[in-house]
Formats: C-alpha cells, sequence, structure tokens
C-alpha cells in the first residue's frame, strides 16, 4: 500500500519538520539545500551540515551556491553559526547548538550511498527523536540515480511522506510558477490573466537573463531552449498569450533560442491557431506524447502520418418494388428550361386569368384565326359592334361644381333612365 506523500516549498519549513529531499541532478540538489541553509543564516539560527567523516569534502559546490545568494559562507564557518559535523554527532552537536543560544537548529543531511540500509535508517531515527523534542528542522537528501527506487519509497516512509522542493518563483491565489530540474523548464499552474501578467513578465525576464549565462548545451550545439511547461494551465488571456509571443520573439532575435511550451491544453492550441501566433518565430508547442508543432523558422514541425482509410463508395439506393410510383412525377432537370427568351429566366408563376379582363375588352377588334369560318368571324364582329355602341350610349360622368378636377360626380338617375331608353329604342329598331 502506497502511503501519500507531501510536497511542501523548502522556505515554509518550521521546527519540528524533518522531510526529504529526491534530487536527480547536483543543480536541484544545491539549489534547495543552499536555500535551506540561507533562510537558517539569515534568521541567526544555528546550520549543521552532516556528513559521514565529518569534513567539507564535495560541499564546496553546496557553498558557492550559498555564496550566490549574497552570504559569505567563509565568515559563518569562522563564527561558528555555520559548521561541519559528522552525522553519528548529530544529537550532541544539537544540543550544544541549543545550549549556546540558537534559538533553533537546522540539520542539512546528504545520505550517502556508500551506507548500508540498516546504517540509513538507525540514522533517520535519531534525526526524527531530535526533532519530535527540540526545536530543529531537518532536511536529508537523497540521490534518485543512485538509490533504488525501493530503497527511495522506503526512505519517503522515514521522513512521514514528507517531500520538499525548490519555493516557487511566484505563487498568488491564480498562478504558481515552480522551477524544475529533469529536464530543465519551468512549470506553470493555474490561470494567467492581467493580474499577474506582470509577475510572470519577471519570472520570465530572468529566466531569459539566466539562460544567457549558460554556455549551448542544446541538440548540436544549439543554445538550450526555454521550457515552459503548461500542462496545468486552464486559462490564458490575451495579455498572457501576448507576454509569451513576445518573450518567444525576443529569444530567436538575440540569439536563436526558443520558447517550447509542453502540454498546453487543446482550447487554448487552438487559440494560438486561430490568431496565428502559433507561426511566431522562436516559439514551439511540444504536446506531452512528445509531438511539436512549431515555428516555421526552425521550430520542428509534427510529422504527417498516413492519413484515415477511404471511406468505401457510396452505393445508389435499391429500388423497392412495393413502393407505388407517383402520379405526377417530377419532371428531371433537362426537362427545365434554363434561359427563357432573350436569355431572362422564365417566370415560374402559372399564367394569370385573363378571363375578366377578355370582358372588360370586348369592345375591342378580336383576331380571327386564319382559316376560320365565315360564320364565326361574322359573330365575332357582331358582338363587337353591340358592346362599342352600347358603351357610347352611356354618357360621360359629370364634374361636380366646386370639386377638384379629379373629383367626379355621376349623373342622377334621371340620366341612367335616358341611356335605358335609348339603349331600348336602338334595339328595338334593329
Amino acid at each position: 500500500m502506497s502511503m501519500p506523500v507531501a510536497v511542501s516549498g523548502v522556505g515554509r519549513m518550521r521546527p519540528g519538520d524533518h522531510l526529504c529531499l529526491v534530487h536527480e541532478t547536483p543543480e536541484e540538489r544545491e539549489s534547495v539545500l543552499a536555500d535551506f541553509i540561507a533562510d537558517g543564516l539569515m534568521d541567526r539560527q544555528k546550520v549543521l551540515l552532516l556528513s559521514a567523516e565529518g569534513t567539507l569534502g564535495d560541499l564546496s559546490g553546496l557553498l558557492t551556491a550559498v555564496g550566490a545568494r549574497g552570504l559569505d559562507p567563509g565568515a559563518y564557518l569562522d563564527s561558528g553559526v555555520l559548521a561541519v559535523r559528522p552525522a553519528a554527532d548529530a544529537a550532541r552537536a544539537v544540543e550544544a547548538a541549543l545550549l549556546s543560544g540558537a534559538p533553533a537548529v537546522r540539520l542539512c543531511r546528504d545520505a550517502p550511498r556508500s551506507l548500508a540500509a540498516d546504517e540509513l535508517r538507525a540514522t533517520e531515527e535519531r534525526l526524527a527523536a531530535a526533532v519530535a523534542s527540540q526545536p530543529v528542522l531537518a532536511l536529508c537528501a537523497y540521490n534518485a540515480v543512485a538509490f533504488t527506487q525501493s530503497e527511495i519509497q522506503e526512505a519517503i516512509r522515514d521522513h512521514g511522506g514528507g517531500l520538499v522542493e525548490l519555493d516557487p518563483l511566484y505563487e498568488d491565489g491564480l498562478l504558481r510558477v515552480v522551477r524544475r530540474f529533469t529536464p530543465p523548464a519551468l512549470r506553470a499552474e493555474g490561470d494567467i490573466d492581467a493580474s499577474n501578467v506582470v509577475h510572470l513578465a519577471r519570472v520570465l525576464g530572468a529566466e531569459c537573463v539566466r539562460l544567457r549565462r549558460r554556455p549551448a548545451t542544446g541538440p548540436g550545439g544549439q543554445p538550450e531552449a526555454l521550457r515552459l511547461e503548461a500542462g496545468r494551465l486552464d486559462f490564458i488571456d490575451v495579455t498572457g498569450m501576448r507576454l509569451l509571443v513576445q518573450t518567444a520573439s525576443r529569444l530567436h532575435a538575440e540569439g536563436g533560442r526558443r520558447l517550447v511550451l509542453v502540454g498546453l491544453a487543446p482550447h487554448l492550441r487552438r487559440v494560438m491557431r486561430v490568431v496565428g501566433w502559433d507561426l511566431t518565430p522562436g516559439l514551439v508547442i511540444v504536446d506531452e506524447r512528445g509531438g511539436e508543432r512549431g515555428d516555421q523558422y526552425g521550430g520542428a514541425l509534427p510529422t504527417c502520418g498516413p492519413g484515415p482509410p477511404a471511406a468505401p463508395p457510396c452505393r445508389p439506393p435499391r429500388a423497392d418494388p412495393h413502393r407505388r410510383a407517383p402520379r405526377h412525377p417530377t419532371p428531371g432537370p433537362a426537362a427545365i428550361p434554363r434561359r427563357g427568351p432573350g436569355g431572362r429566366a422564365p417566370n415560374p408563376r402559372p399564367a394569370p386569368n385573363r378571363a375578366g379582363t377578355r370582358a372588360r375588352t370586348r369592345h375591342r377588334a378580336e383576331p380571327v384565326p386564319a382559316g376560320a369560318p365565315p360564320a364565326l368571324a361574322a359573330r365575332r364582329a357582331a358582338r363587337t359592334d353591340v358592346e362599342a355602341r352600347a358603351r357610347r350610349a352611356v354618357p360621360p360622368p359629370v364634374r361636380a361644381p366646386g370639386r377638384s378636377p379629379t373629383t367626379h360626380r355621376y349623373p342622377p338617375p334621371a340620366c341612367g333612365q335616358a341611356a335605358a331608353s335609348a339603349r331600348q329604342a336602338s334595339s328595338s329598331a334593329r
């Protein structure tokens, strides 16, 4: 059954903490232990470096890292505030430091691989007893490359499941930026918006300066790239994306370096692709599986493998013998004229019923078709003549005095009776 592990920053350690550091590179070991030692020296605490022989040995790199934080380790060694003691005499050294008036004691121990498992466990038990009863902080470093996985798990269990890592470079309620060492990268967690984009710009700027001071260690002798693990970022606003693009452009312009975004969320990659920022010189987007989508000026592009298999051709539907044919089949495209006379599209509406119009225009002479019998021509001529005479018998409308020219008043009923009697007289005369 695996034991739950709690990871804490080295700057958050308090008296009574006995934590474990599992490192893979000397840089990670020196960074975390140097912060642990520097915090104790600035708080006027006694710092004891525990080693197997009780000498400085391979602690020169650690002291150099402490000096890089603005402290003079040689002066602290001369005054006795910083001392090197054998790991077997840790309990007596702690009692002597507390009796000398130190407010607390910090124990920094680098576990050697030469010791057997029983000796390592016995040393851890002595340190745990000293920490539990006195104001002592203990930090033990284990090399993950030298020790096996089972030994590392046993060491974590001896420390109560407490692991320590480097303090975050920036942390607030929304964003947290931590340095990673294997591989060298910065890990961002949370959200990037206008409230913390200035602090993120400072962190990225300091990292760019740090990269310029380092030699070229990339593949093929190229400058080392700035990696930003963005797999735990949930949101980036336009100011944050603009900051990433500007950082990539500056790295590319200064020395041909690149900004590598690892594990960016799909919705954030889609925004970068839609805006076109994924083609920024010096910007490379890498997914967690190792594929890259990079810039067109040296960034690695994803390899296009074989696409999905082609879909089978669509078969025409089979005719159903039990299905009835439509009563009025729809004409095919060939039966519909594309253009009418004169190049204009034909009117799809049906022809209007002109029966009423013909009734109103019967006084006009209707054309007689060629070859029609004489009786038809005589009948149409007589009908046209009768309607014309009846129309001429109706007097025109009379305009009322004092009205506008467009306002008319029809004649009194007497005029209408006179017209009717005139029509009757004409019909009787015929």
